[in-house]
């Protein structure tokens, strides 16, 4: 069987020209290089997110422990006391939240710089 000079888009199949494929393949060669050095940054950039992350993380799991401490104490304290040490919880409750949400807000706008690249 004789081959076919057809590609499958029924095209005529001719041999592209020396400069023109030396061109295209310096083109594809750089495009390639581009697109790795693109991927390496946002690589780079992840890693610096995740490194970022991980220490707000533990600095969240330090205010949990913080605020859990505050009620642990607060339900041992007797009526007046209770009463005193209500604004100590109040407070370390009020600053984990706050920690929380800058977090939520830190990790919803990192996705959405992510996404847009």
């Amino acid at each position: 069987m004789q081959e076919s000079n057809y590609g499958p888009s029924g095209d005529l199949n001719l041999p592209m020209p020396i400069e023109d494929r030396k061109e295209y393949e310096g083109n594809m060669e750089k495009k390639l290089a581009d697109l790795g050095s693109k991927i390496d940054e946002m690589a780079c950039k992840a890693e610096d997110l995740k490194e970022k992350a991980s220490v707000k993380f533990e600095e969240l799991k330090k205010k949990r422990e913080e605020a859990s401490c505050k009620f642990d104490e607060l339900k041992k304290q007797g009526q007046e006391a209770w009463k005193d040490f209500k604004s100590h919880l109040d407070t370390a409750i009020e600053d984990l939240s706050h920690a929380v949400g800058e977090m939520k807000d830190g990790c919803s706008e990192a996705k959405s710089k992510f996404e847009k690249n």
